[in-house]
């Protein structure tokens, strides 16, 4: 509700004073509402924005690109994670040889001599010369203590493979079970 100041009416000048009628009376003046007292709230707090985590490099797709990324495992270290692709793959397609002796490279490190033959043995139903598998075979029967099949391994890759990346190795090998 408005409030009006009334302003009483002016008494007349003196004689001799300015000339005090020529300015109009000063307008009532309405004060303002008297405004309710309200509660002021605190700002809110800021929220805490987490920094996001950087993302995952996407799962790899497709046989070539699983392989891949499990060799990459295995030579990092991270055996039991390149066995878990090595076996997707080989779930996937039970004939990948690459996939079968990345198994039984991993086995073979884990010191799980059963399964790497087995998965060893395997590849060379497949592939009967392939070196990776010869040399994988022949080291773990080395490392089970089966002498003469190691022996027997050892020279079935370098009879395929004499001058092969691990063909020194397989000679060395053959050397020490022959003493």
């Amino acid at each position: 509700m408005p409030i009006t100041i009334a302003v009483p009416p002016q008494q007349p000048a003196p004689a001799g004073a300015p000339d005090a009628a020529a300015e109009p009376p000063p307008a009532p003046v309405a004060a303002p509402e008297p405004v309710a007292e309200q509660a002021v709230e605190p700002p809110p707090e800021p929220i805490a924005v987490k920094a996001a985590a950087p993302a995952a490099p996407p799962a790899p797709k497709g046989p070539k690109a699983l392989l891949a990324a499990a060799g990459r495992l295995r030579d990092r270290g991270e055996i039991e994670k390149a066995l878990d692709l090595y076996g997707e793959v080989s779930a996937a397609d039970p004939e990948n040889v690459a996939a079968l002796v990345g198994r039984g490279l991993c086995y073979l490190e884990l010191e799980n001599y059963p399964p790497a033959a087995a998965s060893f043995e395997a590849a060379l139903g497949l592939r009967a010369d392939d070196p990776e598998a010869l040399l994988g075979l022949a080291e773990t029967y080395r490392w089970r203590g089966k002498k003469a099949d190691a022996i027997r391994y050892y020279e079935r890759y370098l009879a395929a493979h004499p001058d092969g990346e691990e063909a020194a190795v397989a000679r060395n090998a053959l050397e020490e079970l022959r003493k």
